[in-house]
């Protein structure tokens, strides 16, 4: 009997990098956390608009989003409420600028994984992710 693998059932076996996407209409922002990303070997789309992450999700889904909550037109709130909505189940994380009071338990509310306030901790994010990626939607978001 052969041991002898296929191309394609080795393929299998070797894990792929989990798929980030991550919105935020501060391109310096976007750049440093693809970056950033990249280099703890995760797969990296960008998006400028929360509208164009919206259309993207027709050809692929990410295995997590990064999402910064104050964008124009489409906010992450409505981000967040359209993929509860329509049932869209992918680990969320939300970046501010700012730590509005009641912002984080809306956020927790909708499902978000985590809330993290800019400047980001690049190990926090990472820890974040790993968590997130490895529970169900909907649990309670680590307040940081």
């Amino acid at each position: 009997m052969s041991h002898a693998v296929s191309a394609c059932e080795a393929r299998q076996l070797v894990p792929r990098p989990a798929r980030i996407a991550v919105v935020d209409d501060d391109a310096s922002v976007r750049n440093a956390i693809s970056r950033f990303l990249k280099i703890a070997n995760f797969r990296v789309d960008l998006y400028a608009r929360s509208i164009d992450f919206l259309e993207s999700l027709d050809r692929q889904r990410p295995d997590c989003l990064i999402l910064d909550i104050h964008m124009p037109t489409l906010t992450g709130i409505d981000v967040m409420e359209y993929l509860r909505a329509s049932r869209i189940d992918f680990a969320v994380v939300i970046v501010s600028a700012d730590d509005e009071p009641g912002m984080r338990e809306t956020c927790s509310n909708l499902g978000a994984a985590g809330f993290l306030r800019k400047p980001l901790d690049g190990d926090l994010l990472l820890e974040i992710i790993e968590t997130a990626r490895n529970r169900p939607l909907r649990a309670s978001v680590p307040h940081h």
